[in-house]
């Protein structure tokens, strides 16, 4: 499925090859105890999981026009196990705060890059942004958000326009092209996918990304005062 629900980077279309799928809902053929699927990082396991099974000569396939939405009723999930949060001073007495999942992200990009670098492009973390945040001030943040960039020459996109028959219906892509305004993948050669397309020529992960970290930007403060015991509170509060 896409990796988020907003229809300006969604199409009628399908991508086939090195696509990145959501890790919310995946499935796969088990291609043996040869070439198992073992998962090495904690974090970003979605990414790792595609790239093994595209190293083991296996494809991926995405449908563009199909996602996951997620409604958190309360706190936990998988945020629950990042809990401990640490600000590091610099010599210019500026502060710095990481996200404990954005410290996990990063070392789990850094590993795939290294391990798959026929796959791989490159690793980039979300922009840096100045915050206040509970007991510790004005704090420069990193956020969450990190990036695998996958070889955009490993995709192929399919538009609906180039499908048709029983194949067509399997996927509910047999819409009338008058519906949906969408042409032949020839007809979109060239063309990215709304502003910030990345570098597998899709533009869901900036989208996925925003969406992330307007998620966590408030809580951020929580996780502070999570980590922190009732004497450790009444201190800093002195």
């Amino acid at each position: 499925l896409y990796g988020v629900c907003n229809a300006w980077f969604m199409s009628h279309s399908y991508s086939v090859g090195l696509a990145k799928t959501t890790g919310q809902l995946q499935g796969y053929v088990n291609p043996g105890k040869d070439a198992g699927v073992k998962l090495s990082v904690p974090v970003m396991e979605d990414y790792e999981r595609c790239l093994i099974l595209c190293q083991a000569g296996g494809t991926s396939m995405r449908v563009n026009y199909l996602a996951v939405k997620t409604v958190n009723k309360g706190r936990g999930g998988c945020d629950s196990s990042f809990t401990q949060v640490s600000v590091e001073k610099q010599r210019d007495g500026h502060k710095i705060l990481r996200h404990p999942r954005a410290v996990m992200e990063a070392q789990a990009a850094k590993s795939l890059l290294e391990r798959f670098p026929e796959f791989v492009l490159s690793a980039t973390g979300p922009t840096p942004k100045e915050k206040s945040v509970p007991l510790h001030g004005d704090v420069i943040y990193h956020p969450p958000g990190w990036r695998v960039n996958f070889n955009k020459r490993l995709l192929k996109k399919v538009c609906m326009g180039d499908v048709c028959g029983r194949f067509a219906t399997a996927l509910g892509l047999d819409i009338p092209e008058a519906d949906c305004g969408e042409g032949t993948s020839a007809d979109r050669e060239g063309e990215e996918d709304g502003p910030g397309a990345g570098a597998d020529g899709e533009g869901e992960e900036d989208g996925a990304a925003l969406e992330d970290q307007e998620a966590e930007a408030d809580s951020i403060g929580f996780l502070i005062l999570n980590s922190l015991t009732r004497e450790e509170i009444r201190e800093k509060c002195k």
